[in-house]
């Protein structure tokens, strides 16, 4: 699961201000050759994402300031390239602005994680 551009492992940063998310999610992929970033809002993911625009982004939906579905439209607009997925507990999300943007239900099996990584790995 390398990034065929580079030859060295995906970049993968998870925003969620749920410290059990990142728990959970750094036991999913504790195995895979993935680069694990973290940040708490979308503020702290911009100054992330300025410093190395990653391979995927896993976004809580509610959070502090800027909710998941317009951090991940704004990272959509600015980098295109980037898989961008809303992982959340909610059952209704606003309508983004057609950016492609997955939904991922809380609670998220650890293999359902996994897949998603590879896939993001292999696009």
């Amino acid at each position: 699961m390398q990034n065929e551009r580079f030859g060295e492992p995906i970049s993968v940063l998870v925003v969620d201000d749920d410290p059990l998310v990142f728990s959970a999610i750094r036991r999913a992929v504790s195995k895979l050759p993935v680069r694990l970033r973290f940040a708490s809002n979308a503020e702290e993911a911009q100054r992330l994402i300025e410093a190395e625009v990653p391979t995927l982004i896993i976004s809580d939906y509610q959070m502090p300031g800027m909710d998941g579905v317009s951090f991940l439209e704004r990272v959509k607009s600015r980098h295109p390239t980037v898989n961008c997925v809303l992982h959340t507990a909610v059952t209704k999300v606003r309508n983004g602005s057609g950016a492609e943007i997955h939904v991922l239900q809380k609670p998220c099996p650890a293999d359902v994680l996994r897949d998603l990584i590879s896939a993001a790995a292999a696009a």
